[in-house]
C-alpha cells in the first residue's frame, strides 16, 4: 500500500515504508489501540477534495462525452452488521460484506476473478482481512488491494475516501476493465460495495436488504468466570499503555466488557495472546474489571 501511495501525486504520505517500519512503536509512531500503531490506521487530518459526477446516458451524450471516457456503474449493494460490536455472533468475520459483495457482483455481472483493480475500504488491518475472508479474496493478491494507497497513507477526510477511491478507480478504468470499490462505516458496520466498468451493463437494483445477524445479549455487570473473545489495549497520546479493554464470552452464552488495569496484565496482554484465555471479572462501580 506505500508503494501505491508512493506512486499517488494526490496521496497524503508517499513515503515506501517496511511492514517492520509500521508496526515497530516508537518516537512518530506510537500505539493507538494496540496491535495498532499510528502508521497502520487511517489518516484523516488531511486537505483532500475530490468529486465525482454521475449522469445518465441521454445527458453524456447531449454533452458530448466521449464514450471511450464513460466509466458505467454496472451493480452496487448495501448490507449492515449487527451495530454493537460485542453482540455480534462472530467478533472476526463479517457476514453483511460478504452480502453486499454477492449482491453487487449478481448484480453487475461480473465476478471477482474479472476485475482489473480493487480498492478495499482501509481504515484498519481488519477491514482488510475481514473483506478478504468474506469474498475469498487473497490480501496478496497480485492486484493489489487499493489503487491510490489506502486510508493510511493515500489519506482521505474519513468516508469521504470513497470519492478518491472512485474517482482514481475510474481514470484506471478508461483504459478497458472492470473494478471494485468498497465502503466502510462506523465501526465496521455499514458495507457498501459498488462495480464499476468501462463496458455498460448489469442491474442496479435497490440496495440489498440490511443483513443484521441475532445479536448476542451483553450483559453490562457480571461477576464470575468468563473467556476472552476479543480484546485491545488503549494507549495515552504519549505511546502509554492505558488499559485493557475485553470483550469476554460467559458461561451462559452472553457477553459483557471489561478493563484490564494491572500494569503486568496489561503488558502481557500486549506479549501473549489472550483470546481464548480464561478470565475472572468482578464489577467496580458501573465497569467490570478481569483479572487472570
Amino acid at each position: 500500500m506505500t508503494e501505491t501511495a508512493a506512486a499517488n501525486p494526490y496521496a497524503w504520505r508517499r513515503e515506501v515504508r517496511t511492514p517492520a517500519e509500521l508496526a515497530a512503536a516508537g518516537p512518530g509512531n506510537r500505539f493507538v489501540g494496540w496491535p495498532y500503531t499510528r502508521n497502520t490506521v487511517a489518516v484523516m487530518e488531511v486537505d483532500q477534495a475530490a468529486a465525482v459526477v454521475l449522469v445518465g446516458t441521454e445527458l453524456a451524450d447531449r454533452l458530448g462525452v466521449p464514450r471511450e471516457q464513460r466509466i458505467y456503474l454496472r451493480g452496487w449493494a448495501y448490507a449492515e452488521d449487527t451495530w454493537e460490536v460485542a453482540a455480534r455472533p462472530s467478533l472476526s468475520s463479517s457476514g453483511a460484506i460478504a452480502k453486499a459483495a454477492d449482491a453487487a457482483f449478481e448484480r453487475a455481472g461480473v465476478g471477482l476473478d474479472s476485475l482489473t483493480a480493487l480498492d478495499v475500504y482501509s481504515c484498519f488491518a481488519i477491514a482488510l482481512r475481514m473483506a478478504c475472508d468474506a469474498m475469498g479474496l487473497d490480501p496478496l493478491d497480485p492486484r493489489g488491494l487499493t489503487v491510490t494507497g489506502g486510508l493510511p497513507y493515500a489519506g482521505g477526510p474519513a468516508s469521504g475516501y470513497v470519492l478518491h477511491s472512485t474517482a482514481t478507480m475510474a481514470g484506471l478504468l478508461r483504459e478497458g476493465g472492470h473494478g471494485l470499490v468498497t465502503g466502510v462505516g462506523m465501526h465496521l458496520t455499514k458495507h457498501t460495495c459498488a462495480v464499476w466498468s468501462s463496458s455498460p451493463g448489469g442491474l442496479l437494483g435497490d440496495a440489498a436488504p440490511v443483513h443484521i445477524a441475532s445479536p448476542v445479549e451483553i450483559v453490562s455487570l457480571y461477576e464470575g468466570p468468563a473467556t476472552v473473545a476479543g480484546y485491545t489495549v488503549a494507549h495515552a497520546r504519549d505511546g502509554s499503555p492505558e488499559k485493557g479493554i475485553l470483550v469476554v464470552d460467559l458461561p451462559d452464552g452472553r457477553r459483557a466488557h471489561a478493563h484490564v488495569r494491572q500494569a503486568e496484565l496489561i503488558a502481557e496482554a500486549e506479549s501473549a495472546e489472550l483470546v481464548g484465555r480464561a478470565v475472572r471479572l468482578a464489577p467496580d462501580g458501573r465497569v467490570n474489571v478481569a483479572v487472570w
